[in-house]
């Protein structure tokens, strides 16, 4: 099977003295191998690939392993100089359960006294570990079958166990639980190096995935650990969502979800009413597939499928209601990207009740002066969203109380936010932000395009107060669509 080349240093240089790479064929040539190279050509040191880690290619271009007998080992006598008796380092590596509890496992020492470790645990709890002459950890809660990238950064320089040793996970500092004492510099032993295997336990091993693994001679900062994250973590499927989670819903045109594997939307064909679903092309809507289906035909959205795993998916059955995607060969645009045209009669529904504290959206309106609730539950008593009420051309969210954003209604393309947190809830647009008072929350039905026309892109819902992450995630969405 084909192995891609990458970058020869997979994420930040300054200090790195190990890299390995599954998808670099410096480091491993592909099944038929059976060692593995370090990428660090100043520091070359080989692995021995033991029992075969299945032949080890996974679709993330990782090392799969069965639990059972599967390891990678380096000799102590290449590693020692870098990790024996050291002050400080980092440790990097994409991961992957097999399932929960199952155990991932990167350590070098004799025993637990003398160890550098980090293991996904069958207990649900993610460890790193430094022992010095006895057992010394931090540990934090992690269950997760996702891909993820842990880091462990030491700095010995630095005094108490917090400062001195750090987990990051997926680029964001973890709060750790601390067990016994970090000292000041790493454990001095022949142990080897070993990936998906306890040496000093013979009988544990990885279940699961391993991709990329780097070893640094200095402790990384935040930014620098959060840099290396960003730069693989597409590879490995880690879209808006996955890096900002508690989504009720989850609704758009392009991949928001990385673990999520259905389709984008269900249209039907104006021609003979056959409807199929459109699924995604790498992170995006499937357009090629979507003409080919429908031809000359006009598309209707049938269904908006929900990526936040709580299938409350958006549909609509009355066939004069549906939205357009596609007419006369040429997909909805708006701002070129994909996006569902809706008409002062079309709309889309979820007839469960979905809890929103926070949400982010993505639309344009058709007429600016006209009256619309873009957002809204199927009764109209409840809007996220609505544009010129109750007077004026002001756009606003109504839950018993209304407020009103400092910007006026348009009809460009917008990226709509709203907190509701009380006399704390945040109403803004493209960055802005208006603060005021929401007299109660959301927990209802949802309607998009209660009435009104205009172009949806996506709309994204958080049962929880994200407004710390907001900036993250308007940027996230903004480098998408090329907002503001």
């Amino acid at each position: 099977m084909p192995v891609t080349a990458g970058p020869i240093y997979p994420g930040i240089k300054d200090g790195l003295i190990f890299a390995i790479d599954p998808a670099n064929k410096d480091s491993w040539v592909g099944p038929t191998s059976n060692k593995v190279d370090n990428l660090v050509s100043y520091n070359f040191t080989t692995g021995s690939i033991f029992n075969d880690p299945s032949g080890s290619y996974g679709v993330n271009e990782s090392f799969i392993f069965d639990g059972a007998s599967d390891y990678i080992e380096f000799p102590y006598s290449d590693v020692n100089s870098y990790l024996n008796g050291v002050s400080q380092f980092t440790w990097s590596n994409w991961m992957k359960r097999n399932a929960s509890n199952s155990k991932l496992i990167i350590a070098k020492g004799t025993g637990l006294s003398s160890d550098i470790s980090f293991e996904f645990w069958s207990d649900g709890n993610c460890y790193v570990e430094m022992g010095n002459g006895s057992n010394a950890y931090g540990s934090f809660s992690n269950n997760s079958t996702d891909w993820q990238l842990l880091t462990m950064v030491f700095d010995g320089t630095l005094t108490g166990n917090s400062n001195r040793l750090k987990a990051y996970l997926n680029g964001t500092q973890q709060s750790l639980s601390m067990g016994g004492t970090i000292n000041s510099t790493t454990h001095t032993n022949n142990g080897n190096l070993t990936i998906g295997k306890v040496e000093w336990q013979g009988g544990t091993f990885s279940h699961g995935e391993h991709g990329p693994f780097l070893i640094y001679n200095r402790a990384l900062s935040a930014s620098e650990v959060l840099q290396n994250y960003n730069r693989l973590k597409g590879r490995f499927g880690m879209l808006l969502i996955n890096d900002y989670p508690g989504t009720t819903g989850a609704y758009s045109l392009r991949k928001l979800n990385g673990s999520y594997t259905g389709a984008v939307i269900r249209v039907r064909r104006s021609s003979d009413d056959s409807e199929s679903d459109i699924n995604f092309s790498g992170n995006s809507l499937d357009t090629t597939s979507l003409l080919s289906f429908l031809g000359s035909d006009t598309g209707y959205v049938t269904t908006w499928y929900d990526q936040s795993g709580n299938s409350g998916n958006l549909t609509q059955t009355t066939a004069a209601n549906q939205p357009i995607i596609a007419q006369s060969g040429a997909v909805t645009t708006d701002n070129s990207k994909p996006a569902i045209q809706f008409d002062s009669t079309d709309h889309l529904s979820y007839a469960s009740n979905v809890s929103v504290v926070t949400m982010f959206s993505v639309y344009s309106l058709d007429n600016a002066s006209t009256f619309a609730e873009t957002i809204a539950n199927s009764g109209g008593s409840l809007y996220l969203n609505i544009v010129r009420w109750p007077s004026g051309n002001g756009v606003n969210a109504y839950l018993g109380a209304s407020l009103q954003d400092s910007t006026t209604s348009t009809t460009d393309q917008t990226l709509r936010y709203l907190l509701i947190d009380g006399s704390d809830s945040i109403i803004g647009s493209n960055g802005s932000s208006s603060t005021g008072t929401l007299g109660s929350g959301f927990n209802s039905n949802i309607r998009l395009f209660k009435s009104g026309a205009g172009k949806f892109q996506e709309l994204i819902l958080y049962g929880s107060n994200v407004n710390s992450n907001r900036t993250a995630i308007d940027s996230n969405i903004n480098n998408h669509y090329s907002i503001f």
